[in-house]
């Protein structure tokens, strides 16, 4: 039986040739679209956002994206080759992964200017606008993934599976799926990296001098912590209704963590010296009651809350525990509840007591290297240094 040659047996060049084409006018398109969202977000003029219909905050260009991408599987899909469409979304897989390292770069690139130090408060002007693109990368994450049937709402990344898995062999099908979980756990990440930004722009910009001020002589007559909570209560009611609901709670337990974080930090700020006939106990349980009376109303959230601020009462049995063993037993004590509970940090709260002295700090360290514990999950402990 005779079997007509393709063009002097060159089908393999031809098909691996149309692969390319195909690819290449992917990898343009995505270039061009990343080069214009780089200058938009870069540049934050008015009116370079969108919302969606539940009038959460875009970026302008995602749709674009996926249109174009369900466009060339249709040509691709055209050749009636599962290997040319296999190499073509084996590319815009790569495609995906590499706009999520550009989008991650930008941020951190960006953020990191509000949050250096040396920042001018004058050329802080901007920060509203990244706080909104903030917010409009880390929604168009979600909206890659976020899927609800029941409601009839499909996720982009889903739809394109369905799409591509329908004209590639099965055997591509179910080993493309290691790569689509990658996506969407990069999805998540950068949603979530989003939001810790957002509240890390909160801290360095709003809190800058007030955070300097906690523990310090002149804490004990101000209400700092009621000023947090109030600035906090400002953002939510700014940012609830743009951000996705799965976001929100993502913001407010950041919020509550970094409070944690800065607030147990803070033992290091200059002039720190706990007296023992200071109302320093008194003082640090308003700042509590505080924290809890604005996160108790975050029902989803605080039982969350509530169980990682519990190491302030670990923090202020440090202060409290009587010179001697005790305070050792204090030590361990948080330790074991925090695995990852820093000795540079006890050490500087041990510091800040009115009868610490090197025998005290020696009598804790003894006790450290004698304290064996499991290693388990990390906790925010693990931030406090």
């Amino acid at each position: 039986q005779l079997h007509p040659h393709v063009i002097d047996d060159r089908e393999a060049d031809i098909i691996r040739e149309y692969r390319t084409l195909i690819t290449n006018a992917v990898e343009q398109w995505m270039d061009r679209m990343s080069t214009t969202d780089r200058q938009t977000f870069l540049e934050r003029k008015e009116n370079t956002l969108d919302t969606d219909a539940e009038g959460h905050l875009r970026t302008k260009t995602l749709g674009d994206l996926w249109r174009m991408l369900r466009e060339q599987l249709t040509v691709a899909s055209s050749s009636d080759r599962p290997d040319v469409v296999e190499g073509v979304v084996e590319s815009m897989m790569r495609a995906l992964q590499s706009r999520q390292s550009m989008w991650q770069q930008l941020i951190d690139s960006e953020t990191q200017k509000y949050t250096s130090p040396t920042m001018p408060q004058a050329e802080q002007e901007g920060l509203q606008s990244l706080q909104d693109w903030l917010v409009a990368i880390a929604n168009d994450q979600i909206a890659c993934i976020d899927d609800h049937e029941e409601q009839g709402q499909i996720s982009y990344l889903t739809t394109f599976r369905r799409e591509y898995e329908t004209i590639v062999t099965p055997a591509y099908a179910l080993s493309s799926n290691t790569e689509l979980d990658t996506l969407r756990d990069g999805y998540v990440d950068l949603g979530t990296h989003c939001i810790t930004l957002f509240t890390a722009l909160i801290f360095s910009v709003d809190f800058r001098g007030i955070l300097a001020e906690f523990f310090t002589p002149a804490w004990y007559n101000k209400k700092a912590m009621a000023q947090i909570i109030s600035t906090f209560e400002d953002y939510l009611a700014d940012y609830s209704d743009v951000l996705h609901p799965s976001l929100r709670d993502v913001l407010v337990e950041e919020l509550a963590d970094e409070l944690l974080v800065r607030y147990l930090s803070a033992i290091r700020n200059r002039g720190v010296k706990f007296r023992r006939g200071d109302p320093f106990n008194e003082k640090i349980k308003d700042d509590v009651l505080t924290v809890f009376n604005f996160f108790s109303t975050q029902e989803a959230s605080f039982p969350a809350i509530k169980d990682k601020w519990r190491a302030v009462n670990a923090f202020v049995e440090l202060l409290n525990a009587e010179k001697g063993p005790a305070v050792a037993d204090a030590y361990e004590q948080f330790k074991r509840e925090n695995w990852d509970l820093q000795i540079g940090w006890v050490e500087a709260v041990l510091r800040t007591r009115d009868d610490c002295d090197r025998s005290l700090i020696g009598l804790v360290k003894a006790r450290a290297a004698e304290v064996e514990v499991e290693r388990g999950m990390e906790t925010v402990m693990s931030k406090v240094r």
